[in-house]
């Protein structure tokens, strides 16, 4: 329950960073300081913050330790992982978050995916105790890169529930 309310806080809180500063970054470096004045951080939280600017494709992102964002290109078919540097929210990394965290831009081109996730998708276990995976996932979602998002995320759904079994 602890972990569901202080990511509904970093939620709030978020949105209110997101509309007084514009790079991901600098989102970020905010929300470590608010949270550390709204609760005592004794465990840790992941997020990953990314702006798509629609006029010149431009995607801009950033990183508190979250799983890296997918990006599977048009012109290769091949999966890229972007992992710009961060620490998770966390008294243990509050002092240094501000040192540790990077922000990188991406120019996009038509037919580019990028594909967020959480390790919820990753750390599935089927019958045989057999972990899901990232390169699993990464392979999966280059596979199905042509589609649209809404049956990439079908298409995964289906895999995760077939993978898991009972």
């Amino acid at each position: 329950v602890s972990a569901a309310m202080n990511a509904n806080t970093a939620r709030v809180v978020l949105q209110a960073q997101a509309v007084m500063h514009k790079d991901p970054a600098k989102v970020l470096s905010a929300l470590n300081h608010s949270l550390q004045q709204e609760f005592q951080m004794k465990q840790f939280l992941t997020l990953g913050y990314l702006l798509l600017d629609t006029q010149t494709a431009t995607l801009t992102y950033a990183s508190a330790g979250h799983e890296p964002f997918v990006l599977i290109t048009a012109a290769f078919e091949k999966y890229r992982l972007l992992k710009p540097h961060g620490y998770p929210f966390s008294s243990l990394h509050a002092e240094l978050f501000d040192q540790r965290i990077t922000q990188e831009t991406y120019l996009l081109e038509h037919g580019d995916v990028v594909f967020c996730y959480t390790d919820g998708a990753t750390d599935i276990v089927n019958d045989q105790e057999e972990i899901f995976g990232e390169e699993r996932l990464y392979s999966l979602v280059q596979r199905l890169h042509a589609l649209s998002a809404q049956h990439i995320l079908e298409n995964l759904y289906q895999t995760l529930q077939t993978f898991q079994g009972h």
